[in-house]
């Protein structure tokens, strides 16, 4: 019902659903989650994704590692790769929200490491 406005003309439309989704993430059955991460996110961090689905995507795991870091660390490898293959692209906004992603993802592999 969500992940549709994900890909919405409108930027302040998307910005809610990720923020929605983002909240929701904590509360929702593993195979919803499971069923997130592969079909709009692992999706979407693709080479061939637009530009704007990878901005939405990148903002999108930021807010996820913000509010259920044990969820998102489930898809952690291949989170992290798409993000850098995602950060190679001539886009600042694409590059701010990477380097977002890269703190939060820090911060939960110290975590795991202790």
């Amino acid at each position: 019902m969500l992940t549709p406005l994900l890909s919405h003309g409108r930027h302040a439309v998307r910005k809610r659903a990720i923020v929605t989704l983002a909240q929701f993430c904590p509360l929702c059955a593993q195979p919803l989650f499971t069923e997130l991460l592969s079909t709009d996110i692992l999706a979407n961090l693709a080479p061939s994704a637009s530009v704007e689905k990878q901005r939405t995507t990148v903002l999108l795991v930021a807010a996820i590692a913000r509010t259920s870091p044990q969820r998102i660390a489930v898809g952690l490898a291949e989170i992290v790769s798409g993000v850098l293959k995602a950060v190679t692209r001539d886009d600042d906004e694409l590059r701010e929200g990477s380097l977002q992603v890269r703190c939060y993802v820090h911060g939960l592999q110290q975590i795991c490491l202790m």
